[in-house]
């Protein structure tokens, strides 16, 4: 995306992910909502999808879940807009966390994406 610097795997490989890449989406990371059990895998490899087939019955999405997300995927300005906001946040955090810990004399390895603090 132009306006982030991201860009996806998918358009970095061409589409072309053979048996090896797997494109895995989820709503609690990007959105906070992990109590939605909202979550996507595209992959081109047909031994997993056959693997993972049967396994719709006991993980689908129910319908007004899949409907309440395609509507507001579908807006793209919404989306940008909270994942930039949510991106300033948890910079802001990150930076207060790493200067507490500096303070504090406290060794860790500084994150170069993320939340993490090791």
């Amino acid at each position: 995306d132009s306006r982030t610097g991201y860009e996806s795997v998918l358009r970095t490989l061409d589409n072309d992910l053979r048996n090896d890449v797997h494109h895995v989406w989820a709503l609690s990371k990007d959105f906070g909502a992990s109590g939605f059990r909202f979550a996507s895998l595209y992959t081109q490899n047909r031994q997993l999808l056959s693997a993972l087939a049967n396994l719709n019955i006991f993980s689908g999405v129910s319908h007004p879940m899949q409907a309440m997300m395609a509507e507001v995927l579908r807006d793209d300005d919404f989306v940008y807009r909270f994942v930039e906001t949510s991106r300033q946040r948890i910079r802001r955090s990150y930076e207060m966390c790493a200067s507490r810990l500096d303070e504090m004399v406290i060794p860790y390895t500084r994150a170069t994406s993320g939340i993490f603090v090791y």
